[in-house]
């Protein structure tokens, strides 16, 4: 008795899925959009956390100008976020807004002093 085993179709096609915007990168992940906005609130606290340091720490021109960058990033990747980025952005400036009075205010009242120095 001979038995032939199955074989398969001669002409055999893998049907190919049209390219759109979901499937056009075969690498991504499933369910993934690098557009879609984050839920997580990690650079909102971060510049709240710069804010509120800068303003503790203040002998730093760095920490506010830092927190302030991280502020607008946050507010417009991290909608769940928009407080904590908005009050680290208002204290970040404040403190910077304080270094800029300190320097002016100090060259107000040494310049006069330097200049009859001389005379």
């Amino acid at each position: 008795m001979t038995s032939t085993a199955p074989t398969p179709p001669s002409s055999s096609v893998t049907p190919q899925i049209p390219a759109t915007e979901s499937n056009s990168n075969p690498y991504a992940r499933p369910g993934f959009n690098p557009d879609a906005p984050s839920t997580s609130r990690l650079l909102s606290i971060l510049s709240f956390a710069g804010g509120i340091a800068s303003l503790i720490f203040g002998q730093t021109v760095i920490l506010p100008v830092a927190a302030i960058i991280i502020g607008h990033i946050a507010r417009r990747r991290e909608p769940e976020g928009r407080t904590f980025a908005l009050w680290g952005l208002i204290l970040s400036y404040l403190s910077l807004f304080g270094w800029l009075a300190v320097i002016i205010i100090g060259l107000v009242i040494a310049t006069p002093l330097f200049l009859f120095a001389w005379m």
